[in-house]
């Protein structure tokens, strides 16, 4: 679901509670909405789960769209001496 609702760029900007200077995804009406759409589907799931599974998509949004691959290559490029 948040593939589909969020941008990469729009995920970079926010973490769930609005830590390292990025804005709070729990203070939004998307998150509301997100919220009210997973209770209606997924009647058990608890609010801990959800915001858990919100702030993992969140922290790990720079490694999508091949930025995990970018950064290991930086990584593994030899320096020269």
């Amino acid at each position: 679901m948040m593939k589909k609702l969020m941008a990469k760029n729009l995920c970079l900007q926010f973490s769930l509670r609005g830590k390292l200077a990025k804005k709070a995804f729990d203070k939004t009406n998307l998150f509301q909405v997100i919220i009210d759409a997973l209770r209606q589907r997924f009647e058990s799931a608890t609010e801990y789960e959800v915001n858990k599974i919100i702030g993992r998509w969140l922290a790990t949004a720079r490694d999508r769209e091949g930025g995990r691959a970018e950064r290991n290559s930086q990584t593994q490029q030899p320096t020269s001496s």
